[in-house]
């Protein structure tokens, strides 16, 4: 996953549709599921976690990463998404959280500036 796709599912969830965000939900389980030696949790993660939604399993019919690049597809087509991204004002790239003052990739650190956004 791509640093503005994990941007977005970690900090922004409220940009995804509501299937997007069950969907996510769904690989997250299947995940668990892999790793999971207890019975008991295998069958309150099927019952509770994974989806049987018919609009979400669509989103997922052509796998995990086709998931998340349709999704960062429709994202970076909607322009109004940039408001909430938080990018380094020296280089412009996205920053590891919403609330980061110093760049990852350059080290240009904001800590004195009022707001980065925009």
């Amino acid at each position: 996953m791509d640093n503005f796709t994990q941007y977005v599912f970690s900090w922004c969830p409220d940009l995804l549709t509501n299937e997007e965000r069950q969907a996510h939900r769904h690989l997250l389980g299947i995940k668990k599921l892999e790793y999971s030696d207890s019975d008991s949790m295998r069958k309150m993660l099927k019952a509770k976690v994974l989806s049987t939604d018919e609009n979400v399993l669509k989103l997922l019919s052509g796998g995990e990463v086709q998931f998340y690049k349709t999704v960062k597809a429709r994202l970076i087509a909607d322009k109004s998404t940039e408001r909430f991204m938080n990018r380094c004002p020296s280089c412009r790239e996205l920053a590891r959280t919403p609330e980061a003052k110093q760049c990852w990739k350059c080290y240009f650190s904001w800590h004195d500036k009022a707001d980065s956004r925009g």
